[in-house]
């Protein structure tokens, strides 16, 4: 549950950089909450909504390859969790 936290935390932790117009830092703890994120059994609409976080970082750094490969990883998990039972605001908020 604490590695969980931590994960959301670094994502919150990005978002924030984000808004404060600071992407380099941003990237950093949006990468490290992916990471922490695929350690532990993930929750498809949390990782999801950190590849979504990571791309709109990128492509504001002008990283287009790099936001793409994350904009399809979050397609790909938010398809997958149709089937799950995940409330449907949470995937449709995503």
């Amino acid at each position: 549950m604490t590695v969980t936290l931590l994960g959301i935390t670094y994502n919150n932790l990005g978002c924030y950089y984000k808004k404060r117009n600071k992407p380099n830092v941003a990237l950093k703890y949006l990468e490290q909450a992916l990471n922490i994120e695929m350690e532990t059994e993930p929750d498809n609409i949390n990782v999801a909504g950190t590849h979504l976080n990571l791309c709109a970082i990128l492509s504001q750094v002008r990283k287009h390859g790099r936001a793409l490969h994350h904009a399809k990883e979050a397609l790909k998990l938010l398809l997958a969790g149709q089937g799950e039972d995940q409330p449907s605001t949470n995937l449709a908020t995503t």
